[in-house]
């Protein structure tokens, strides 16, 4: 079999509401360079029979219980037959330019092992170039849809189940130095703002607070400044959305 580029991988759970609307964004994308697995755990709504009804563009698919969002990707990553690897939410869209922009930046930067973009998140641009040393403050990157270099995985692992939300920060963290980071200066998806890092963001900075702590990144006092600035940064972003 004829190794592919990227591999596209996205776990799902009881996601029928926003499923359909990532499939048919990715399809466009799809060819023998680039192929989308997904990971279900066990769904009970329609999320399979929407997963059947585009069977014909997925490689590779199963539902069956497992660990959590992570335990998910670490599957899709064992399947998967590419070079590179990217993980989108079954809320979030890939934008027309994104197989183009990345297939672009991996031809022509072919000495980094991550690519990331912008993203648009409620009608607003997020994103920055990064690195490591940016990381330590805060999960500063736009990890849906970038693409980990397969050698990221074979040097640190796969995803630890210890995290349940922050795992990919962690993730980041733990390549240190070795992460070279190719940004590419604008918007590739749509992040839906109401994921899980969202909703359960205390839960999510908390995670921050404990890995940053564990890889000893900051001195205790600086790491509780940066977790309640955190908090207060987006409790404010909330108070003002709601307000509008």
């Amino acid at each position: 079999m004829k190794k592919k580029i990227i591999s596209i991988i996205t776990a799902t759970y009881n996601a029928e509401k926003y499923l359909e609307k990532l499939i048919i964004s990715v399809i466009p994308h799809l060819s023998d360079s680039i192929e989308f697995i997904i990971i279900d755990g066990a769904s009970t709504d329609r999320t399979l029979q929407i997963i059947k009804k585009y069977s014909r563009f997925i490689s590779y698919w199963e539902s069956k219980k497992d660990r959590g969002i992570y335990d998910a990707f670490n599957k899709g990553i064992q399947k998967s037959n590419s070079e590179f690897v990217c993980f989108v939410g079954a809320d979030d869209i890939l934008l027309d330019n994104y197989s183009k922009i990345f297939l672009k930046a991996i031809q022509n930067n072919n000495d980094y092992n991550y690519f990331s973009s912008k993203a648009v998140v409620d009608g607003k641009v997020y994103g920055k170039n990064f690195t490591y040393n940016d990381l330590k403050d805060e999960m500063c990157a736009v990890h849906v849809g970038s693409l980990h270099r397969r050698s990221l995985f074979q040097s640190v692992g796969y995803f630890s189940l210890e995290y349940k939300i922050a795992e990919d920060y962690n993730f980041l963290i733990k390549c240190k130095i070795n992460l070279k980071n190719y940004f590419v200066n604008e918007p590739t998806v749509i992040i839906n703002s109401n994921g899980i890092s969202n909703r359960k963001y205390l839960k999510t900075f908390f995670e921050v607070f404990l890995i940053r702590k564990k890889n000893k990144l900051k001195n205790i006092y600086l790491n509780i400044i940066l977790f309640l600035f955190d908090v207060l940064k987006i409790s404010f972003r909330k108070l003002i959305k709601n307000f509008n």
